[in-house]
């Protein structure tokens, strides 16, 4: 299974700087004072050695972005902010602190007539990454008299031109969004404390500014998240919201077409096999790696290793229907990720 790399959306200088340095710079353009290298490291968005960020820190003094001064037994690190490159990393960690705001002014053009524009996610709790999707809910008034999908196509295409990365959107009317979504936006799956995170992108965007405190998010190995009742039927709503979408032209001639529906069904699956490890394990995958919730699978009694086989077939489609990544979904493809979600759904009751 091939995995794909995008823009970090919540940090978008890691892109340019993927190493420690990027995740360095990003603490100090925001921070007003200077900073030992500790308290540098501590505000970090990523895991790190304390010995790595020194390195780091050291690195980005002799190219003479970083001014040092010692300060007793601790050194002091600034931003060199007169350097020729101190304006443009800046620039991209405001970027990164704007990211809702800057996706609501690409797509605004193409949502004449919208109700709603929801932004959901990873990108709407600003915990994006390289393997993060743009997810949103469109809304559309139920006597909506033009084609929904053609918006949908050129938010699509706006959007993977304006950042690389693919878009997943889900289109309704009023009346199915009361319905189908109201249930569901109820509370974030990996967080069930807290309320679902929605950006209604055709508000105001300038209030939506990066929290202070945001989580951080670790990339150490496989992460398993406790579940219950309640996550089971929440990712089961999931799974039939995307699972509807993927089925209204799973056949069709016209490759988008298929690759929307491929993207769907793949969401579906990933929704739909999180509900069959909540309810025979008590636990979830929380890993980005979707390959751990496929080795995870596998732990279910009776059905894992077919379950495990269904999630692979769509993950490996991912790169087609998503990314872009060579052709588009052949008819033969299609066919075979609608049969691996709907195995995936049917799963779920047994």
């Amino acid at each position: 299974m091939v995995e794909y790399a995008f823009v970090d959306l919540s940090h978008p200088l890691n892109t340019l700087a993927p190493g420690l340095e990027g995740a360095v710079l990003e603490v100090l353009a925001r921070a007003t004072e200077p900073l030992s290298g500790r308290e540098v490291r501590r505000r970090m968005s990523r895991e790190a050695s304390q010995a790595g960020v020194q390195k780091a820190l050291d690195r980005l003094r002799v190219a003479g972005l970083v001014t040092q001064r010692p300060n007793g037994r601790a050194i002091l690190n600034r931003l060199n902010r007169d350097h020729a490159l101190a304006r443009h990393v800046v620039d991209l960690v405001e970027m990164g602190d704007t990211m809702p705001s800057r996706i609501a002014e690409v797509i605004r053009p193409h949502l004449e007539g919208a109700s709603k524009a929801l932004l959901f996610g990873s990108v709407a709790r600003w915990q994006a990454d390289s393997d993060s999707d743009i997810d949103l809910i469109l809304v559309w008034p139920d006597d909506y008299d033009k084609d929904p999908w053609d918006a949908t196509d050129s938010i699509n295409e706006q959007l993977r031109r304006f950042t690389g990365n693919p878009c997943n959107t889900l289109l309704f009317t009023e009346s199915e969004f009361e319905e189908k979504c109201a249930p569901w936006l109820e509370r974030e799956p990996d967080f069930p404390e807290l309320p679902r995170t929605t950006l209604n992108l055709l508000d105001n965007c300038s209030q939506y500014q990066r929290p202070a405190n945001v989580p951080r998010m670790t990339r150490g190995g496989p992460r398993r998240r406790p579940c219950d009742g309640r996550d089971v039927a929440s990712r089961i709503r999931e799974a039939e919201t995307f699972a509807a979408h993927a089925e209204i032209h799973p056949l069709s001639e016209i490759p988008e077409d298929r690759s929307t529906a491929v993207s769907m069904a793949v969401l579906a699956g990933v929704a739909a096999s999180d509900a069959i490890c909540c309810k025979a394990l008590g636990e979830h995958s929380a890993s980005p790696d979707h390959r751990h919730a496929v080795e995870m699978l596998k732990e279910v009694p009776a059905i894992g290793d077919d379950a495990s086989t269904h999630l692979r077939t769509l993950l490996d489609l991912k790169p087609k229907s998503m990314y872009g990544v060579g052709v588009q979904p052949t008819m033969a493809e299609t066919k075979r990720a609608m049969r691996a979600m709907r195995s995936l759904i049917e799963m779920v009751a047994r």
